[in-house]
């Protein structure tokens, strides 16, 4: 994994002054004036995850059909909630996530024999792993993912479509999980981000926000929740969008600080937002936590390597 700290030299900063305030949940910004920030940055800085050589996948598809937007909003929620455990953290039985108004597809990840375990990040690439095969082949079916370590089968990620189950593509969370007692849909408590969509924003592919975000969950997995966020970009591999979290101005030198929890549960947040509306575009995310601004999160069509985009729609 190549993760890059980026200094003020590598962006060109343009401030775009918002009039019309920022949406966020419980709370009204409609007085305030928050600036917007639309660095112009080079392919050299995004931050990659590459997993480790040793980790491999191989996959085998049914024939049912999967509700593409419940498998995208439980695979987002799901990342997120293994982005908050340490990246060692054994995982022992079956894990799953299932949110309750996308309830008619499940994931389950479970070791390869009753009684074993396995590493937390052996979830997290898989899982990742899985979802972008779907999405690059179009094969939105259900389907068994068996995650190697050396050669060995120690995972089996299922996706099933459940019979009868409809989804109302309104997002509360339902987890079930074997060691992850301690996860919850919103793990930052006084965290409370608002969301824009930029004026004259370009409009984005569904599936390239939601791998995007799933990219960039994948990547804040590698570090603990109580971490300081430095600026960094990513990228999904094949598809033309950008998302980059800033400080949204100076680095803070008091509390609340940008950390790696915050980052995630806004990142996680921004489909649900998009879904609300059904409107995929450009956006500002601002970083909220108990009133005081602490970072940005922008989502934006990449300026380079068009041609090359893998778009679903």
């Amino acid at each position: 994994m190549v993760l890059l700290n980026l200094s003020i030299g590598l962006f060109l900063i343009l401030a775009i002054h918002q009039t019309n305030g920022v949406s966020a949940a419980g709370s009204s910004l409609t007085n305030n004036t928050l600036p917007l920030t639309a660095p112009l940055i080079v392919p050299e800085t995004l931050a990659n995850v590459d997993p480790d050589p040793r980790f491999r996948w191989v996959a085998a598809f049914g024939t049912r059909d999967l509700d593409y937007i419940s498998l995208l909003m439980n695979a987002v929620n799901g990342q997120a909630i293994l982005a908050h455990q340490a990246f060692g953290t054994r995982i022992k039985g079956v894990w799953g996530i299932m949110l309750e108004n996308y309830k008619n597809v499940n994931i389950d990840i479970t070791p390869r024999l009753p009684g074993r375990n396995f590493e937390n990040r052996i979830a997290i690439w898989g899982l990742y792993s899985a979802i972008r095969h779907m999405a690059v082949t179009r094969t939105f079916k259900e389907a068994r993912f068996d995650l190697l370590w050396d050669d060995n089968i120690v995972a089996i990620i299922i996706i099933s479509t459940l019979e009868g189950a409809r989804s109302s593509h309104i997002s509360s969370v339902s987890a079930y999980q074997a060691d992850f007692s301690n996860a919850s849909f919103t793990r930052g408590e006084g965290l409370q981000p608002g969301f824009r969509f930029l004026p004259n924003g370009a409009k984005l592919a569904l599936q390239e926000v939601f791998m995007t975000v799933l990219s960039t969950l994948q990547i804040l997995a590698y570090w603990n929740d109580t971490e300081v966020v430095y600026p960094y970009t990513s990228r999904a591999e094949g598809f033309d969008c950008i998302l980059q979290v800033t400080f949204g101005g100076a680095q803070r030198t008091s509390p609340p600080f940008l950390l790696v929890t915050y980052v995630i549960d806004t990142v996680r947040s921004i489909p649900r937002f998009m879904m609300q509306g059904e409107v995929f575009a450009e956006l500002m995310a601002v970083i909220i936590f108990k009133g005081v601004i602490i970072g940005e999160a922008l989502l934006y069509r990449s300026p380079w390597d068009q041609s090359k985009s893998i778009l679903v729609s």
